[in-house]
């Protein structure tokens, strides 16, 4: 869990990160003493942090074009991803 934030950090934050954990759009929740929550609005695990909006949009990009680089370099993998395999899935399979 984050640390609750005033009003403005809140919305500053809300603008200008994401989730840590999922990259997902974050929201505004009150907490006591007139401070504030801020979470995923996935609800994914738990907010353990804040990434900035544009961090996460250059990792996206790189990201996607890594796979695209794979996919053209073993065409036969083309298609077989599984993409709700967790790390520790992916660790086994490959023998880690």
């Amino acid at each position: 869990m984050t640390d609750p934030q005033t009003d403005t950090e809140a919305q500053i934050t809300v603008r200008d990160m994401v989730c840590s954990t999922c990259w997902g759009s974050l929201a505004i929740h009150p907490a006591p003493d007139r401070m504030n929550n801020v979470l995923c609005r996935s609800n994914c695990e738990e907010t353990k942090g804040y990434v900035s909006k544009a961090w996460a949009e250059q990792e996206g990009s790189k990201r996607k074009s890594e796979l695209l680089e794979v996919q053209r370099a073993y065409p036969e993998l083309a298609g077989k991803q599984k993409l709700d395999q967790t790390e520790d899935d992916i660790n086994d399979s490959l023998g880690f």
